[in-house]
């Protein structure tokens, strides 16, 4: 496991922390099928609710990013070959989370992402 990988799960389980304190069900999902593109698996993380309803109303997929507007900026660029437009489209409500250890002025770490319109 490279330094990358070690990022990206601490990344999740600092949000899955951040949704569990704030009173959300957290779900994690299993068996979800991932979607490979690039060099990188796609698949919701875990699922969140605000109540006791028995399917998550998101899902939510966590990822580390060194530079978020770098990244968004090149995901804006691709469109409708955006991975993120790929995933909603097999997971119409699934949100992303982007997380970074060098956010830009006056930027959180933690920044919630709307790609696509599923």
């Amino acid at each position: 496991m490279d330094l990358y990988d070690t990022k990206s799960r601490i990344a999740e389980a600092f949000v899955e922390s951040i949704f569990r304190r704030a009173r959300y069900r957290v779900t994690p999902i299993r068996g979800a099928q991932a979607l490979r593109i690039g060099r990188e698996d796609f698949s919701p993380n875990f699922g969140i609710a605000t109540t006791e309803a028995s399917d998550p109303e998101f899902l939510v997929e966590v990822k580390y990013r060194p530079s978020i507007d770098q990244f968004i900026a090149l995901e804006n660029q691709r469109r409708e070959s955006s991975i993120y437009t790929i995933a909603r489209r097999q997971w119409p409500n699934l949100c992303f989370i982007l997380v970074t250890d060098h956010p830009a002025p006056n930027r959180s770490c933690f920044q919630a992402v709307a790609f696509g319109n599923g």
